[in-house]
């Protein structure tokens, strides 16, 4: 019977790989930008016209503001920007004929259009740093399980699209519950910034993630695995110089995989480098796991 589910379970595993590769081959549909410009374009018509039925209202102006926050809530300030910069000449030459002269509405409309992407362009800096900052650890820097998560996806896409090298790392330290409780929950956090600090030093525009209390990932879409092998074992050397300097040698353990090798999604991909992480360990300290650090 387990033998049996072990083997469904390897098939759907095999199932959704082609799937996955099969829906990237397939047909994309329009990118989101062309996407907001039909819309808006769509929306501005539309408003020109209700703007000719009633005779050109003065407090219909405020609807030709509608089709630029449409472009920038799904394409973004760019495209919002574009629409608003055609928003102004179509609306002053399709619209019936303005009370004040054309000279007076083209200013009115362009003052618009001015207020409304200065305040989109504002909040919308807001929003990218508060939305930065959620999914940031804001102990070591590293991104969070979900932006993490979002950026690992993000980077498989572009490897497969691209079919260029990515690699998946998982880092657990050793004994860092023994050298916290000894040592204290500072140093535990100065444990944690230091290896951060020595990862984005020898592993340059590669993504790390904090998943857990002691355990990252990283996602390396420049390097192969032997690579990152390599430079993670810089990084280990400089993490334990810098772990003695702290007053207590502290040490971690790695597994990688490899797009294609190891399989093509985020979740096989994940589940590949925590098994060769585990493997590593058991070959360091044995069938106990951790072992107490020097």
């Amino acid at each position: 019977m387990e033998r049996t589910t072990a083997g469904l379970y390897r098939v759907g595993e095999g199932l959704e790989e082609i799937l996955a590769i099969l829906s990237r081959l397939g047909p994309r549909r329009l990118a989101q930008p062309y996407d907001a410009i039909l819309k808006g374009a769509l929306w501005l018509l539309a408003t020109v016209w209700v703007d000719r039925l009633t005779g050109h209202p003065p407090v219909l102006q405020l609807l030709y503001l509608a089709p630029v926050w449409i472009a920038f809530e799904t394409a973004g300030l760019g495209v919002a920007a574009l629409i608003a910069f055609l928003a102004v000449p179509v609306s002053t030459i399709y619209s019936a004929e303005p009370q004040w002269g054309y000279t007076w509405d083209v200013v009115v409309r362009t003052g618009m259009m001015a207020s409304l992407l200065t305040i989109m362009a504002y909040h919308g800096q807001r929003f990218e740093s508060t939305q930065e900052s959620a999914q940031r650890d804001p102990l070591t820097g590293a991104l969070n399980r979900a932006g993490f998560e979002e950026a690992a996806r993000s980077a498989i896409d572009a490897s497969l699209a691209t079919r260029g090298p990515l690699t998946v790392a998982v880092i657990d330290l050793d004994n860092f519950k023994e050298l916290n409780d000894l040592k204290g929950h500072a140093f535990g956090d100065q444990i944690l910034r230091t290896l951060v600090r020595s990862l984005n030093a020898n592993l340059e525009g590669a993504t790390i993630g904090r998943t857990g209390g002691d355990e990252f990932v990283i996602v390396d879409h420049y390097r192969s695995a032997p690579e990152v092998r390599k430079a993670l074992a810089h990084a280990f050397d400089r993490y334990i110089d810098a772990t003695i300097v702290l007053g207590r040698r502290s040490t971690f353990t790695v597994g990688l995989a490899q797009i294609g090798v190891d399989g093509m999604r985020y979740e096989s991909l994940l589940e590949a480098a925590d098994r060769d992480m585990y493997r590593n360990k058991t070959a360091r300290f044995g069938r106990g796991g951790d072992r107490r650090t020097a």
